[in-house]
């Protein structure tokens, strides 16, 4: 449902831009915004923003940290630490997610997995992968949060 409610979002705004105002009335307008707020309150904020971002995918920090723990369970504490987060999780799923975001929204996303004990282990590697991002784009990453520089 956040999904479906997110993207007519995202249409009805270019339809808008471009002049092709969909709404019979300002009313319906502000009912259809109202549920959309609703809704979004009751969405996970960081699939939302992915969601907002222009990404179709809805890859949440909370889906990463979940991974995150299944790999512990599987390979153990000592792996993830020893050889890293490449060597235990699938990192690429997470790096063409971010690069599909807005760099302040990925940086949130980064800084939202740091809540995990080890949490700093994905981000590291979630950061190698991305140092070849157009440098505007890091730039903006970096700035958007600078905990983040600790963690490359």
């Amino acid at each position: 449902m956040v999904i479906e409610l997110l993207q007519e979002c995202r249409r009805e705004a270019e339809r808008i831009a471009h002049g092709e105002v969909s709404f019979l009335s300002t009313a319906e307008a502000e009912a259809w915004l109202a549920a959309y707020r609703a809704e979004l309150g009751r969405a996970d904020a960081a699939a939302a923003n992915t969601l907002l971002s222009g990404g179709a995918h809805a890859l949440t920090p909370g889906d990463v940290l979940r991974d995150l723990d299944q790999a512990i369970g599987q390979f153990g504490e000592y792996t993830l630490t020893d050889k890293g987060a490449h060597e235990v999780m699938d990192i690429a799923p997470i790096v063409r997610a971010l690069r599909e975001m807005e760099a302040p929204i990925a940086a949130q996303f980064l800084v939202d997995l740091l809540a995990h004990e080890h949490g700093g282990s994905v981000v590291s590697a979630v950061l190698g992968d991305l140092d070849d991002a157009p440098e505007a784009w890091w730039d903006a990453l970096m700035a958007a949060r600078p905990v983040l520089q600790e963690y490359y």
